[in-house]
């Protein structure tokens, strides 16, 4: 092949590895209304590598080590959280300051995180894509999370005490 008939191929090689590498992020389309939007992510990431769905639609994957030998939640369970978390655009609504976690019951928290939290291990950092009917559903919790919204969250289970480990008041 000559040079000059290899250039060409080598562009269209170099633009489809280009495309290759944003091949994982989620693309807005331009005029989109945010429930097409949302349901596009959904469905968008129920398909990547690398994350699981069960059976409510709960979208989920461990990021970093596992740490197996660390306590699991049960629903009863008390957990401390560090989380963030944004909407499928990418605007952030919630952060845990890095010294005032969250602790709570499993119980208290939305349907997503109740499910997701009991696959976790004490030490473990997962990510969570909820549909709407597992965050805030149809009525949102305004002004901050509006109606139907599908939330993304990255939690961080850094304790857990079983409702046996408790001491009476």
């Amino acid at each position: 092949m000559t040079r000059t008939a290899f250039q060409p191929f080598l562009l269209l090689a170099c633009l489809a590895l280009a495309g290759c590498a944003c091949g994982d992020a989620f693309m807005p389309v331009a005029g989109e209304t945010p429930h097409a939007m949302q349901l596009r992510y959904l469905d968008w990431s129920a398909h990547r590598p690398g994350w699981s769905h069960s059976a409510s639609g709960l979208l989920y994957r461990r990021i970093g080590d596992a740490h197996p030998s660390g306590a699991v939640p049960k629903p009863d369970s008390i957990v401390t959280v560090a989380c963030d978390g944004h909407f499928v655009d990418g605007k952030p609504f919630f952060a845990t300051e890095p010294d005032k976690p969250l602790v709570a019951p499993v119980t208290k928290f939305i349907k997503g995180w109740q499910e997701g939290l009991l696959l976790m291990h004490a030490g473990e950092s997962f990510e969570f894509v909820l549909p709407p009917d597992l965050a805030y559903g149809e009525k949102g919790r305004p002004p901050q999370i509006p109606p139907d919204a599908a939330l993304l969250f990255k939690i961080e289970l850094l304790a857990v005490v079983q409702p046996s480990e408790r001491t009476a008041p």
